[in-house]
């Protein structure tokens, strides 16, 4: 059974509804595939929260009414709620297959694979390696300098034992 808007608003709290109402049919063709798989595994999460609900629910009635078969308000409220997220979900699951689907068929009419963008990437050059910091290569040249100063202090000739100093 189809249901309308008003009588989702009626039943489903907000983060439900959001989700009821981005599957309806004029909210789901704006949905990229990211955004399909996000609903997709929300609404599943929400269809199983709600099935494990119903068992407990319907557990708990039958051992209220003594083994019988009593449907509560609440029973009938979540059935209504998971037949609702259940065609949410069966929407975003066929949308998300067509959309998939949509590429590859193209793909395979034109004879060519991948997209456009796909080829334009494998034709670029590979990125210029980043340049180091400003402050990574003044240490850089810090560290080289005071190397250098080393070794000049090493390869300066020694003075003569005997030879007179001159006062400066």
């Amino acid at each position: 059974m189809t249901y309308t808007r008003a009588h989702a608003q009626k039943l489903c709290t907000v983060v439900e509804l959001d989700l009821i109402l981005a599957g309806m049919r004029d909210a789901i063709g704006a949905l990229t595939p990211a955004q399909l798989g996000s609903r997709v595994k929300r609404a599943r999460a929400m269809h199983d929260k709600l099935s494990a609900l119903l068992k407990k629910q319907a557990a708990a009635a039958r051992t209220a009414t003594g083994g019988g078969r009593a449907a509560s308000d609440a029973n009938r409220r979540t059935q209504q709620k998971l037949a609702l997220i259940g065609e949410a979900l069966r929407r975003f699951q066929t949308r998300l297959a067509a959309v998939d689907a949509a590429p590859a068929a193209s793909a395979a009419r034109t004879g060519r694979g991948g997209t456009p963008s796909a080829k334009a990437a494998s034709r670029r050059t590979p990125a210029a390696p980043a340049r180091p910091k400003k402050s990574t290569a003044r240490r850089a040249a810090a560290t080289k300098a005071a190397k250098t100063a080393k070794t000049a202090k090493a390869t300066k000739p020694a003075k003569a034992a005997g030879a007179p100093q001159v006062a400066k």
